[in-house]
């Protein structure tokens, strides 16, 4: 039964691979991806930037500790350069198929983050500074992701010991 499910894990891991790769590509046609250790990909262009100055390479290490704790839980991820064809848009990477745009934040601020980031891609990774009860995160979001609900949207929070996803129709029941 175990051999079973672990064939099972790695063909749903595969297929995500394969829609994440695709969507990465159609976004950067003629980038370069490098995989680093860890289980995610990187466009090289997007590590250049990340040298270009402080402010951005500390940008880019907390995007990479986001990118590190999604590949670890399982999720296929693909980080993107930092600014891409897209002109209003512009997110982080995508995550299991989905362009995701990535944030960090103390709990305070959680919902300015979580309403910029719907402008940004269709699924948002949350990375909270401070440990906290993952009810009281989505009991928090909760008002504005019905005040700002778009279909589909994903949430993924990242704390010190968790990474839970939740649908916005999950967070807002």
């Amino acid at each position: 039964m175990k051999k079973i499910e672990e064939q099972l894990k790695q063909k749903i891991s595969s297929q995500r691979w394969l829609v994440s790769w695709s969507i990465l590509k159609k976004q950067n046609p003629k980038e370069i991806f490098i995989q680093p250790q860890g289980g995610y990909v990187i466009s090289c262009r997007r590590l250049l930037q990340g040298y270009k100055n402080n402010t951005e390479w500390k940008k880019l290490e907390k995007e990479i500790a986001i990118a590190l704790k999604l590949a670890r839980a399982g999720h296929a991820v693909g980080m993107l350069t930092e600014f891409s064809n897209r002109q209003t848009k512009n997110p982080d990477a995508v995550v299991d198929g989905i362009l995701c745009d990535f944030k960090e934040c103390n709990f305070k601020k959680i919902c300015e983050h979580f309403k910029k980031a719907m402008q940004q891609a269709d699924s948002v990774a949350i990375h909270l500074i401070k440990e906290e009860p993952l009810s009281r995160i989505f009991g928090k979001l909760k008002p504005t992701a019905k005040l700002h609900y778009k279909k589909n949207f994903l949430v993924y929070i990242i704390t010190e010991n968790a990474v839970k996803m939740k649908s916005i129709e999950e967070i807002i029941k």
